[in-house]
């Protein structure tokens, strides 16, 4: 092999060197850093925080596209926990270093920096997407998260913590909770990988909308026929 094929060779290792350090630099410089928001004393949630055990059994179930978040709440590194299940319901939890059990409280993981996502199925999504579409409360209040359709609520006085719903085209409805600006849940569900196609809401506007649909979901009860 002559020097011009070994200058040849070592370029290109150069080159290929060169390229790893900038995807590495581009891979770190992607890592989310998320600034805790705290509400006030008076608007912590009564009666008193329920536990994660309220949450359900701990599930075998392990999230795959949310496994690896990339995310630092307060300055500490999120990771998978563990997932519960109640019914058709699950939870995720990510976390620092914090520890949970059965027994930690909701609140407390939270104000750690934990996040929790919840997957419920709805019963009856065509009237869910209806309702929300015509309620003078919902109608205005929907915009697009990673092309999902979403609802924020900011921790306040009357929630805690920052909920950020995203109704899925799977008849789902994802819940991310977060002590977090809903801009920063956004970019965390973005990070965690919650992606699903477009519901448009503009579909379901009905102009007759009066006050929506009645929906009785109690069984029913049979009336006693009159004595003779």
């Amino acid at each position: 092999m002559n020097k011009k094929q070994y200058s040849i060779i070592f370029g290109l290792s150069l080159a290929i060197a060169a390229v790893s350090i900038v995807s590495m630099q581009n891979t770190q410089s992607e890592v989310l850093a998320i600034g805790l928001i705290y509400p006030s004393e008076s608007a912590r949630p009564t009666p008193p925080s329920i536990t994660l055990g309220e949450h359900g059994a701990i599930s075998s179930k392990t999230p795959q596209s949310l496994e690896f978040s990339d995310i630092r709440m307060n300055g500490k590194e999120i990771s998978y926990l563990e997932s519960r299940e109640s019914g058709t319901t699950t939870y995720q939890y990510f976390g620092t270093d914090f520890p949970i059990n059965s027994k930690t409280k909701l609140t407390e993981f939270m104000e750690s920096g934990g996040i929790v996502v919840e997957t419920r199925e709805l019963r009856n999504p065509e009237v869910s997407y209806t309702t929300l579409a015509n309620a003078p409360d919902t109608k205005n209040e929907w915009f697009v998260a990673n092309g999902i359709l979403a609802f924020g609520y900011e921790a306040h006085a009357g929630i805690v913590p920052t909920t950020l719903n995203l109704y899925t085209d799977d008849g789902k409805v994802v819940s991310v909770w977060a002590y977090a600006t809903v801009e920063d849940t956004i970019k965390i569900a973005d990070k965690l990988g919650l992606t699903s196609g477009l519901i448009d809401l503009n579909d379901y506007v009905d102009p007759k909308w009066t006050d929506g649909p009645e929906i009785d979901t109690r069984e029913a009860v049979p009336i006693p026929e009159p004595e003779s």
